[in-house]
């Protein structure tokens, strides 16, 4: 199991320090640790209520345990929702969700942090 991202510290350090994937659902920062590995999530006030916020954490949080075997070992992501990530079909939301986190792996695995 992943362990989760919890304190403003390690966020910023991955916003900072590492590379971004943009999807018209959502944004995946990605970093090389040499810690332990992490996965946090972010809805600001921007996707909406926090009925819709709440939603579109779960949704990405159904999509990180779901392939938690493609994340390879030593990385920590953030996962950035939008407004579209509550309301967009989740077929479509899944394939956005594959190519950004595929993406920013090889982006930081070819060196370009």
């Amino acid at each position: 199991m992943i362990n989760t991202i919890k304190k403003r510290s390690e966020f910023s350090k991955i916003k900072n320090n590492g590379i971004s994937a943009k999807t018209k659902s959502l944004v995946v920062l990605c970093m090389k640790t040499h810690e332990e590995e992490g996965v946090g999530f972010i809805a600001s006030k921007r996707v909406g209520c926090s009925v819709l916020r709440n939603k579109a954490k779960r949704r990405l949080r159904h999509l990180v345990k779901e392939y938690e075997s493609m994340f390879p070992k030593g990385f920590s992501f953030v996962f950035i929702a939008n407004f579209r990530t509550p309301t967009i079909d989740f077929q479509e939301l899944r394939s956005d969700f594959m190519y950004a986190v595929t993406k920013s792996v090889r982006l930081v695995r070819n060196g370009n942090s």
